[in-house]
């Protein structure tokens, strides 16, 4: 694992900690990245990681992720968890394909749902009114194309306004950074060793994730991109 930890420290910086750290708002979804990447490897440590340990800790990223999160970048509390949980696993997903990949995205999604949910329904009984509409009328308008200050934009506008995140020159030298430790020859030899097509159609999945999120809900990406590109 010690050989991975170049590429997570590249991570971490291109999460922005500085910025996170001086933000309540943004730094909800930060700390739990933290915590349940160190969870996760202290289970691996501890040889504890089995498939229904580590499926808790996903459902559990969720609903904390629901609980805690303004709406800022919640998928980065997924995607770095189950970054870590191919790595760890590499060989023996090789055999299983996509299926489990799909597993714990459905268990962090029903973590991140379910808490939703159950805020919704509590509020509904305390105030007695309908917040399954009002939050699906919220979710329509994030979903939507709009205006700011008198601009129209895209869906395909909010994507490329986030990609240029990382071409500004910190988030590009660390970008770069993070690219060359995966030109080494040791590391080129072992991604060579380790490559496979299941290995290549869960990092296919894995990065789409983001890139859906931006494309359904645009509206926060398009207007706060710095902290929300992930």
């Amino acid at each position: 694992m010690e050989q991975y930890a170049p590429a997570f420290l590249v991570t971490i910086f291109l999460i922005n900690p500085l910025t996170a750290a001086l933000s309540l708002q943004f730094s909800s979804v930060y700390y739990i990245i933290l915590f349940s990447a160190i969870w996760f490897l202290r289970l691996v440590r501890q040889g504890k990681a089995t498939e229904s340990r580590v499926g808790h800790l996903f459902f559990l990223a969720g609903i904390l992720t629901a609980y805690f999160d303004f709406l800022t970048y919640p998928l980065a509390s997924f995607g770095i968890l189950l970054v870590l949980y191919m790595v760890v696993n590499g060989e023996k997903l090789n055999a299983a394909g996509v299926r489990p990949i799909f597993r714990k995205m459905a268990l962090w999604g029903g973590g991140y749902g379910g808490m939703w949910s159950g805020k919704w329904l509590v509020g509904s009984i305390l105030t007695k009114g309908n917040l399954f509409k009002d939050a699906l009328n919220q979710i329509l308008v994030r979903a939507s194309t709009g205006s700011l200050q008198g601009t129209e934009y895209s869906r395909f506008d909010a994507v490329m306004k986030n990609i240029s995140v990382l071409l500004k020159w910190p988030f590009l030298v660390v970008f770069l950074s993070g690219g060359g430790i995966f030109a080494l020859p040791d590391a080129g030899a072992y991604a060579a060793h380790h490559t496979s097509e299941n290995r290549h159609n869960r990092s296919v999945c894995c990065c789409c994730a983001p890139a859906c999120r931006l494309v359904v809900c645009n509206g926060g990406p398009f207007i706060r991109p710095l902290l929300v590109y992930l």
